[in-house]
Formats: C-alpha cells, structure tokens, sequence
C-alpha cells in the first residue's frame, strides 16, 4: 500500500465553462489548503467582460467564495489570495458566464489529516 506524502503542492489548471462543475475534491485522510485560484479572461475582444463564480462545496452546502466577478479581456484576477482549508470531502464550484473565455488555476498544499 502506497503511503500519501505528508505535504505535497500541487496547482490544478481548468478552463472555466457555463456548467457548474466540481474542479476539485479533498481526497480520503488529507487536509487542502488552497494558497490562490487565479482566472484569466483569454478573450481577444477588447471590451468583452466574463464572469467567475466559485463555490466551497461542504455536505451540498454551497459558500460562494466569488458570485458573478467580472474579469475584463486579456487581465485576469485572483479570486483567492488567502489560505482556504478544505476538509475531507469539501470541493471546489467553478462556473463563467461563457465557454472558452475563462482559464483558471488554483495552487494548493495537501496534507496528511
């Protein structure tokens, strides 16, 4: 039986589209703290704005963490700055106002719980 790293960082790219998704999930006996999730508006149209929305996910209980953020053409923001824990089991939302416009990606420590 392979034995989990006691800290490992990890950043998980996605492009962000119109259907909620669950982009990530606290695996069986770890911690996540999530360090930053940053999202880039990759639209070539100068005055296109797109929209984020992240949820933290815990028990189907949703916590919007960012709800309809504009992200101008060709910028980006940082939705998360800050440490967020995950527990066990508590996920990570993503949605955007329009497909292919929306790149993110969330830098983040896993740890033995």
């Amino acid at each position: 039986m392979a034995i989990a790293p006691l800290n490992e960082f990890k950043s998980l790219p996605y492009d962000v589209t119109t259907t909620p998704t669950i982009v990530y999930t606290t695996p069986i006996a770890i911690s996540t703290i999530v360090l930053k999730i940053q999202v880039a508006n990759i639209s070539n149209v100068s005055n296109n704005v797109s929209k984020i929305t992240c949820s933290h996910v815990r028990n189907n209980k949703r916590t919007r963490i960012i709800l309809d953020g504009p992200v101008l053409a060709n910028d980006f923001s940082v939705i998360s700055d800050g440490k967020l824990i995950l527990q066990e089991g508590d996920s990570l939302e993503v949605s955007g106002s329009a497909n292919n416009v929306l790149e993110m990606i969330i830098n983040f420590l896993e740890t033995s719980a």
